[in-house]
Formats: C-alpha cells, sequence, structure tokens
C-alpha cells in the first residue's frame, strides 16, 4: 500500500523507507459539516437546470448527464476547499562509498604470477573467467603464468563488465574516488568510467595511514558508507596504517581491502654493493654483492654485473636461505682511469 501511494504522489524516486503518519486537512474550509447542504443544493440546481432545459431527452440521458456536470461541480467545490495531505516519512539518506587507488612507483611493478590462485586472479580480472565460479574453475591455458603490471591489473577490475563492481553500487550509493601516494588527490570526475585514465603510477611513497585519515576528515558530518582501499603493499611513510585504520572503526566505517599484489612473493632484494671507487686501466677489480631472497630456496638464478652496458661478470647461484648471502665477483675496469660505478642488472631467471 505504502508503494502505491508513494507512486501516486510521484515519489518514486524518493528513498523511503516507511510512511510513519499522515493526515488530511482542508486548508480554505475546515467546517466539514457546511459541505453538506452546499452539496444537496448543487444537486438540486442541476437537477432542475435539466428537467426544465431539455424535457424532450430520455430519463436515463438526463440523468447521465447530470451526474457529469454534478462530478464537475464537486470537482470545483474540492478545488476552492484547498485539500492537503501531509506524510511524515522515514527515508533513508544516501551514503558515499570512498575509493583509495595506490598510484605510487611500485604499481607498475609487472609481476610473475607462477601460482595457479595469482593466475586465476589476473584471469577473472581481465573477463577470462566467470566471477560468480570463483578460483576452481578451469583456466585457459595462454591465461596461466600471464604477465601484467599491478596498475593495470587494477583498470582491469574497474572496467570488467561481468564484476561491474562501481555499476552495482552506484545503484545505492554515491561515489568518490581518490588517487594517492605520498599524498592523497580526489579524482574530480564522477564518471567511474574514467578513472582509470588518473591511475599513473608514478608517485613517490605510500602513505596508507595518511590516506585514510584524511578520507575520514574530508567527509565529517557527511554519511560515509565504507571505504574502499586497492593497494600492492604496506604503508612506508606517514602515519600507521593500523592506527588510521582503528580511527576509521570508531568511525563505523568499514575497511574493504583489495590486495593488487601477488600472495606468494617471489623477490630478489640488492641490499649494498661493494668496488673500490679507483683503479687502473685494465685493473681486475674485486666486487662484493649482499643480496637476499625471498621464497626462492634452492632455486638457480644467473647473478649478472653491468658496466654502462658491458656485462663485466657474470655469476651462477642457488639461494639457500632466506638471509643476506654476499657474493664475490672480479671484474675487469675495461681500459677506464676511473671505475665507474657498477649496476647489477639482471637477476631474476628463476622461474
Amino acid at each position: 500500500m505504502t508503494r502505491i501511494l508513494l507512486k501516486l504522489l510521484g515519489l518514486r524516486g524518493v528513498d523511503v523507507q516507511d510512511v510513519l503518519r499522515y493526515s488530511f486537512d482542508l486548508r480554505s474550509f475546515n467546517n466539514v459539516v457546511w459541505l453538506l447542504p452546499v452539496a444537496a443544493i448543487v444537486a438540486y440546481i442541476i437537477y432542475r437546470t435539466y428537467k426544465r432545459a431539455a424535457p424532450e431527452l430520455p430519463s436515463a440521458r438526463r440523468v447521465a448527464l447530470g451526474v457529469l456536470r454534478g462530478a464537475f461541480a464537486a470537482l470545483l467545490l474540492i478545488l476552492l476547499l484547498r485539500p492537503t495531505l501531509e506524510l511524515t516519512i522515514d527515508r533513508a539518506a544516501r551514503r558515499t562509498v570512498a575509493f583509495l587507488f595506490d598510484t605510487s612507483a611500485s604499481m607498475s611493478i609487472t609481476d610473475q604470477r607462477s601460482d595457479h590462485d595469482d593466475s586465476m586472479r589476473v584471469a577473472l580480472a581481465r573477463d577470462w573467467i566467470d566471477p560468480a565460479k570463483g578460483l576452481g574453475q578451469p583456466l585457459r591455458s595462454f591465461a596461466s603464468g600471464d604477465l601484467i603490471a599491478r596498475n593495470d591489473l587494477l583498470k582491469a577490475v574497474l572496467a570488467n563488465p561481468r564484476l561491474d563492481l562501481t555499476g552495482k553500487l552506484s545503484r545505492d550509493y554515491n561515489l568518490r574516488a581518490y588517487t594517492f601516494a605520498s599524498q592523497l588527490a580526489e579524482i574530480p570526475s564522477q564518471d567511474a568510467r574514467s578513472w582509470p585514465a588518473s591511475l599513473t603510477a608514478s608517485g613517490s611513497g605510500t602513505a596508507i595511514g595518511d590516506s585514510i585519515r584524511e578520507t575520514l576528515n574530508r567527509s565529517r558530518g557527511q554519511p560515509l558508507a565504507a571505504i574502499v582501499l586497492a593497494t600492492d603493499g604496506a604503508s612506508n611513510t606517514g602515519s600507521s596504517a593500523l592506527a588510521a585504520a582503528d580511527a576509521a572503526r570508531s568511525s563505523n566505517v568499514p575497511l574493504y581491502i583489495y590486495g593488487v599484489g601477488v600472495s606468494s612473493l617471489k623477490d630478489i632484494v640488492v641490499s649494498n654493493l661493494f668496488a673500490p671507487d679507483v683503479s687502473f686501466v685494465n685493473d681486475s677489480v674485486p666486487v662484493t654483492i649482499r643480496l637476499r631472497g625471498q621464497k626462492l630456496q634452492g632455486r638457480p638464478s644467473t647473478l649478472k654485473l653491468k658496466l654502462d652496458d658491458t656485462v663485466v661478470a657474470t655469476r651462477e647461484i642457488v639461494f639457500v636461505r632466506g638471509t643476506t648471502e654476499a657474493i664475490n665477483l672480479v671484474a675487469n675496469s675495461f681500459g677506464r682511469s676511473a671505475l665507474q660505478p657498477y649496476e647489477v642488472h639482471s637477476l631474476i631467471n628463476y622461474a
């Protein structure tokens, strides 16, 4: 009954939960008792008019015409009385979902996704598999181990028509989007289809805690339904992310976090490189490299040391443990009187 009444009153586009109470009033004439004699006089005048003016008409037709004129007179009388229906409704305020997109430089990294679940997540983002069937469905062979930058993966999720993430949320919520690296910046466009163009992955730092706090501060006094955070790693600058999460919980704002990296990360970190600052022409130079491999125990790798564009030393290595290991190499200065800085160029042959 409430829905029918709202449609009759033209309130179909309003978020109404329920009609709490209603009242009916006549603005121009509050005493309803006087309506009865007025209506009787009007009906008598109409009856006498048709009885005298058209005696040749059949009685049934005169009655029909009298009823029509009476209805018209009643409508005029109702309009003159100015009837007013007042409704007190329970209306749900339309809340906002804030999206926070990580645009730090690490989002441009292309991960080697060797694990099955990581490959399935890429296939899901690119609309190669049905998102409703989960990660247990068969995966097409060309998708396994596919390489994609983290930033491109996030863009694929936003553009996936079967997920339709922003489209479904926009039916019930207002959407607002921000990018963040070391600072938070709002994406001015309200059209979610244009958001991927703002995801540049060129910022420095990942200030997750500061970004969450700034989003909460900008939404003071506004109903914020949730914060959706898309990032590839831990906060490395600004305030604590855990403290910011506690602040969001205190404000009754849930956090939904989408990790764009890989679940089983294989990584190599070169912590130090030691070499003499000066060497003689064609001199052999000792170089010590300290590196650490994560989740690569027992895996063979090739270490290449380059001077400018020339490979000056190589070493086949096997990661024994996750702690820092020192690798000693002998390089050649190749006719230079001053040794230029060396660079560890390639250390990723572990597939």
